[in-house]
């Protein structure tokens, strides 16, 4: 997981992704909300191969 803090993936998974999202907003904007987002789902949520 290139670019993809642990710590924040299991946040995810654990804690609701609304509240997460919220936050990131307020602190980051949504820009930068928006990238960090896409980066930890497409590594926790993509289908797996190999």
């Amino acid at each position: 997981m290139d670019d993809v803090d642990a710590d924040a993936v299991r946040a995810a998974d654990e804690s609701g992704r609304a509240r997460i999202w919220a936050e990131w907003v307020a602190e980051l904007g949504q820009p930068e909300a928006s990238r960090r987002w896409l980066a930890i789902f497409s590594a926790t949520d993509a289908p797996r191969t190999g």
